[in-house]
C-alpha cells in the first residue's frame, strides 16, 4: 500500500485482512483433514478397511462437521472449501456401496 507523506512517497507493509487469514486457515485445515481422510486406508494393499473404519469415516464426519459450523460465518467463501470434498467423502461413499470383506472381521486379510 503507497502512503503518501507530504513529497515523498513510502511503501508501507500491507496489513493483512483478518476475514481473508480466516479463510486461509479455515481452507488449509479442512484440506488437510480431507487428504488425511482420502490417503489413509490407501497406505498399504490391500485396503486398509480398519483405516476406513477407524480413521476415514471419523475424520469424514470431522470434516462435514467443520463445514457445517464454518458455512455460517465464511458465507459464500466456503465454496473454495469445497474443493475437499471429494476426498473427504470418497471412503464413506465407497462404504455405502461396498461391504467390508469377512476376512476383515477374522483378522486374516492377505
Amino acid at each position: 500500500m503507497w502512503v503518501y507523506v507530504g513529497a515523498m512517497v513510502e511503501m508501507t507493509e500491507d496489513v493483512q485482512n483478518p476475514a481473508r487469514t480466516k479463510v486461509v486457515a479455515a481452507f488449509l485445515f479442512q484440506l488437510a483433514i480431507a487428504l488425511v481422510a482420502f490417503s489413509f486406508p490407501q497406505r498399504q494393499m490391500p485396503l486398509d478397511y480398519h483405516g476406513v473404519l477407524w480413521v476415514s469415516l471419523p475424520l469424514s464426519m470431522l470434516w462435514l462437521g467443520f463445514m457445517v459450523v464454518l458455512a455460517p460465518s465464511l458465507r459464500w467463501r466456503t465454496l473454495w472449501t469445497l474443493l475437499g470434498f471429494p476426498m473427504a467423502l470418497y471412503w464413506p461413499v465407497w462404504r455405502l456401496f461396498h461391504r467390508i470383506p469377512a476376512c476383515y472381521w477374522q483378522h486374516n486379510c492377505i
